[in-house]
């Protein structure tokens, strides 16, 4: 369980860093890295609900780190993100739950 939300954490990570360091502001990359940190972790903890554990984990993490480091106009920008990322793994969840079945 705690191997399966860490590395969906890592991944998601990953995405933002080259999503604002090497890819500069591509959402398709970030978005792209949602979907492959749900897929990986839903299949080493091997239930559905740990991708959206991590995404949760995550979430909970850039939004704290935001508020704290960032800048206030840094808010609103990681807010929408997060929600888009959000989204998208529920999506990913719904369908993987739908070609389990």
């Amino acid at each position: 369980m705690i191997a399966s939300l860490t590395i969906g954490f890592v991944i998601l990570y990953v995405g933002v860093l080259l999503n604002d360091f090497i890819l500069k502001n591509t959402s398709i990359v970030m978005l792209l890295f949602v979907v492959i940190a749900v897929i990986i972790a839903n299949k080493i903890g091997n239930k559905l609900w740990y991708g959206i554990g991590s995404f949760i984990l995550f979430f909970i993490f850039s939004s704290q780190f935001t508020i704290f480091l960032g800048e206030p106009e840094e808010i609103q920008l990681i807010t929408d993100s997060l929600v888009l990322q959000g989204i998208v793994a529920l999506i990913v969840t719904l369908i993987l739950d739908l070609i389990e079945k």
